[in-house]
């Protein structure tokens, strides 16, 4: 099968609204403007990454990233790997767990196979704690702490085509967000995890 034939039906299989629920499509919007339009997105990490206690030095550090950055391309709703950072929501928040290993031991590589096949490039950004989806996005943009900025990386990563999102209760953190991407993601496997 020709290579553009084979994402026109991986794409064909999708939707942009049947996965998610308020906030998950809050936060899709957000990263569809940051991604499609940096320049504009500065604006908004200036005035309210201030309120999020996040440090001046890496505010600035961020805004001239952004005003490098060019555009990328919107990302599209996957259900498949909407249903595996579902799956790492329902698994690690009530157990209080943080990080990007399961209480299995998967990895986002595992979770997202469980539901379909990634090819290419796969990745995943958690954030904790309570907030609105752009105040989430803000601080995953700045990535305050993080040194290879991954969280940031990620989120500008022309190569990501697919996203799937979920959000939910954390025994300790009260609330989590789980962002996975691909690159190339052919839906399959049963959707198990439900809001």
């Amino acid at each position: 099968m020709f290579p553009f034939l084979r994402l026109a039906l991986i794409v064909a299989t999708v939707s942009t609204t049947a996965f998610a629920g308020e906030v998950e499509r809050a936060v899709l919007q957000e990263l569809n403007l940051a991604r499609t339009q940096p320049q504009a997105y500065a604006a908004i990490v200036a005035s309210r990454a201030p309120t999020l206690g996040l440090s001046s030095r890496s505010i600035n550090e961020t805004l001239r990233y952004l005003g490098r950055q060019r555009p990328v391309g919107a990302l599209v709703e996957s259900s498949g790997l909407t249903q595996a950072a579902m799956s790492h929501v329902h698994d690690t928040g009530p157990r209080g767990i943080k990080g990007h290993r399961g209480s299995d031991g998967s990895r986002v590589t595992h979770r997202v196979d469980r539901f379909g096949r990634w090819d290419q490039l796969v990745g995943e950004n958690l954030i904790y704690g309570k907030g609105s989806a752009r105040d989430w996005i803000v601080c995953l943009i700045v990535d305050e702490g993080v040194g290879d900025r991954y969280h940031r990386v990620n989120i500008f990563k022309p190569d990501f085509r697919f996203v799937g999102i979920a959000a939910g209760p954390h025994a300790t953190a009260g609330r989590m967000l789980v962002t996975d991407f691909a690159a190339v993601y052919r839906e399959g496997g049963l959707p198990i995890a439900t809001r």
